[in-house]
């Protein structure tokens, strides 16, 4: 049996409408704000929104095809059976649209609102504060694998270390203290 044209595009389409597009835009819908941004995070979001709608697919799939083969005039369902291709066409249909009222697909997205006024920023500083600890954290244990590995004569570099390693200690105290004193100022 020779393929066709016709077959090799009608079986992508059934893989996608089976596997990847209702479940994708069923997650579209829910999370609107939602963005893959070129460079953001190694594409972790790309990532979790196609595996999302891979699941998603799968889930909504399986949940057609057991209503339509349990419901009355019970038939066999297949992956070429029109009916489960046309309710799984028309779910995503209506997850597309629902998207697209809640901006989904709007160049601009829409704010996600997740907690108290001021809570955005207040999760940017705490993600900023939490970033240059590491970094503190990071540095100084570089410093001090350095210092273990200078020989007892090499006095001059091993003051310039233990220098710098007090330095990133002042840095990490002023960090902690200047986060509790937010804190202290937005109260619990």
């Amino acid at each position: 049996m020779a393929l066709t044209v016709v077959g090799v595009l009608f079986a992508l389409g059934s893989l996608a409408l089976f596997f990847i597009v209702p479940g994708l835009f069923l997650v579209k819908g829910l999370f609107p704000e939602w963005r893959v941004r070129p460079l953001e995070r190694n594409g972790e979001r790309l990532v979790e929104m196609v595996a999302a709608g891979f699941v998603t697919s799968l889930a909504l799939t399986i949940t057609v095809g057991f209503i339509l083969g349990n419901g009355p005039g019970s038939f066999q369902v297949s992956s070429q059976d029109p009916l489960l291709q046309s309710l799984l066409l028309a779910l995503t249909v209506l997850f597309f649209v629902a998207g697209w009222l809640r901006g989904a697909w709007s160049r601009v997205p829409p704010h996600a609102d997740h907690g108290p006024e001021g809570s955005d920023q207040e999760a940017r500083s705490l993600n900023d504060t939490l970033r240059a600890l590491e970094e503190v954290s990071r540095k100084s244990r570089r410093l001090r694998h350095e210092l273990r590995k200078l020989p007892r004569s090499a006095a001059r570099e091993r003051e310039q270390i233990q220098e710098e390693l007090e330095r990133l200690k002042g840095d990490k105290e002023a960090l902690v203290s200047r986060r509790e004193e937010e804190f202290r100022v937005q109260g619990p």
